[in-house]
């Protein structure tokens, strides 16, 4: 949809006839979107609290190896610096 409505406003000067297939073309779009999104689309499923425990545990392991990393990284650059 992006492309046609580039090249519309692109081309409008030297193609007049583009504005209104643009048009045509936009109303066609939403109207075909708007079916496909209300009648086939199927419900998200719902999810309990299991998820929201898995991403605190999640995030509570990445942030313990990030700063395990950060030290061992602190560690090996002040032993560089040492020597």
């Amino acid at each position: 949809m992006m492309c046609v409505l580039f090249y519309t406003i692109i081309f409008f000067v030297a193609a007049p006839p583009l504005f209104p297939i643009a048009a045509l073309y936009v109303a066609l779009a939403y109207a075909v979107d708007k079916v496909v999104l209300l009648k086939f689309s199927k419900r998200p499923p719902q999810y309990d609290h299991k998820l929201n425990a898995m991403a605190r545990l999640y995030a509570s392991l990445v942030c313990v190896t990030d700063c395990l990393c950060l030290m061992f990284y602190d560690l090996t650059t002040c032993y560089d610096q040492c020597l």
